[in-house]
């Protein structure tokens, strides 16, 4: 009887160890993923909505120039042309990149934006607000030329 629980015991020590040795592994896989969670509290984001044009572009921590690209049912499908960050700053995406928070739905009546501006704040970045180019001028932001606005974040970077 004493042998058997002996048994018992090394069992069970051996199943406690396998189960500890795994979740360490899964820990340290899942450890190094990256980071997909917002890194702004709502606070920042409530800041962010109270900033006028000339301090969000100034306080983003990246902004993305956005172009666009004929895709199926009158959809406009957004894809990265330029990345600029901050220093330190790191962001998901790359120029190239298939960026389907930014895509533009025609609808009758409307103009058709030549390309947008994304802006991030955190790090890693996280898009925070989109503003549509019309003629070469981003439309949220005053009708800002793009030109300037990159300037005025680079000045700030």
């Amino acid at each position: 009887m004493f042998k058997t629980f002996i048994k018992g015991i090394v069992f069970g020590s051996g199943f406690f160890l396998a189960i500890l040795f795994f979740g360490y592994l899964s820990y340290s896989y899942f450890e190094k993923q990256p980071i997909t969670e917002r890194t702004y509290t709502p606070a920042d984001l409530k800041t962010w909505n109270e900033m006028d044009d000339v301090q969000q572009i100034k306080s983003a921590s990246a902004i993305a120039v956005i172009q666009y690209k004929d895709g199926q049912n009158g959809l406009k499908e957004a894809y990265i042309e330029a990345i600029y960050t901050k220093k330190d700053v790191i962001i998901q995406y790359s120029v190239g990149d298939r960026y389907p928070r930014g895509d533009h739905q025609s609808q009758a009546g409307y103009g058709v934006p030549s390309g947008a501006v994304a802006f991030f704040i955190g790090s890693p970045a996280d898009n925070v607000s989109l503003s549509y180019l019309y003629n070469g001028k981003a439309s949220g932001l005053g009708n800002i030329p793009l030109k300037a606005v990159i300037e005025l974040f680079k000045e700030n970077a």
